[in-house]
Parts: C-alpha cells; sequence; structure tokens
C-alpha cells in the first residue's frame, strides 16, 4: 500500500475482507483467523503479508482469487492506493 496509507484502516479492511472468505469460498477453512504482516518499507509502499488458510492446498488459488477481487473492491471504496510503477 502507499507509504499515505493508514495502517490500522488497511488492515482492518484486509482482514475484515479475508474473514468473510469461509461463508463465501468453498475450501476456505472454517475458525482459523487470517493474519496479516507489514513487513517491508519497499521501493513504492509498505508491502504486507497475508495468511489464510484452505482446507487443502488445491483449494489455495480459489481463495486468493477471491480475496484478491474482495479486497481490490474493499480498497476501492475506502480509498487505500496501491502504488505501481509507471515506467520501468
Amino acid at each position: 500500500v502507499a507509504y499515505e496509507s493508514d495502517l490500522a484502516q488497511v488492515e482492518k479492511a484486509a482482514l475484515e475482507t479475508a474473514a468473510l472468505l469461509p461463508k463465501e469460498v468453498l475450501g476456505a477453512a472454517k475458525g482459523s483467523e487470517p493474519v496479516l504482516h507489514f513487513h517491508t518499507f519497499g521501493e513504492l509502499g509498505v508491502r504486507a503479508t497475508m495468511i489464510l488458510r484452505a482446507r487443502e492446498f488445491s483449494d489455495a488459488g480459489p481463495i486468493r482469487h477471491a480475496f484478491l477481487k474482495a479486497l481490490h473492491e474493499r480498497f476501492k471504496k475506502e480509498k487505500i492506493v496501491i502504488p505501481y510503477r509507471t515506467k520501468f
């Protein structure tokens, strides 16, 4: 996320979004709390890792897909910026 982001808001939005997955995505582990760790001041912003639990390894792809789509929508609503390069 961008350096200007309110990290408490980012954490709350990401964790709330992840908490909905077991209700919406087949294969998402129920009873397992998602975890978010901010870990790096990167070139473009603050980087984080989200840990989500799946019932089976093969469920990881659909869970990741659903989470990224939902998180993208949530970040748009809350005006949380994901920085990206404009020149390579």
